[in-house]
């Protein structure tokens, strides 16, 4: 089994609970997306989207907004990833941590801040376009 299926396997099963595995692709993304950039255990998101899942109710009518208000809550996006003069500021929903430090000569900086990034509006859009797309073509 390979690495990506052990790290999905819990939130493919929690996905399946509450009958919504066309959030998958979606998270998925996000997690590739972030694979490499947060080295603490508690942070990383494949911990903070399974915390979520497990948080959320069987099949019910409100859960999509429920998820997708407690996902853009998730401490992996209060971290800010940057590299430059002037700061060039990593987007983890339209890149990925490997791409945008790729061939980096200049270092990665990260601190961490009190709120998300993209900010929680922009996520939760990004996040409900991608759920209603998929749920859509399910």
């Amino acid at each position: 089994m390979n690495k990506d299926a052990i790290k999905l396997n819990p939130i493919q099963a929690q996905l399946l609970r509450i009958q919504r595995m066309y959030w998958l692709p979606t998270l998925k993304h996000l997690i590739d997306n972030f694979e490499g950039a947060i080295s603490e255990p508690g942070h990383q998101i494949t911990h903070g989207v399974l915390e979520v899942l497990k948080s959320l109710p069987g099949n019910d009518q409100s859960i999509d907004t429920l998820a997708i208000r407690r996902l853009q809550k998730m401490f992996c996006f209060n971290y800010r990833f940057y590299k430059g003069v002037p700061a060039v500021y990593w987007d983890p929903t339209h890149e990925s941590f490997a791409d945008f430090s790729r061939g980096e000569k200049q270092k990665i900086s990260v601190y961490e801040c009190s709120d998300s990034h993209p900010a929680a509006d922009i996520l939760m859009r990004w996040i409900a376009e991608r759920f209603n797309q998929a749920k859509v073509q399910h």
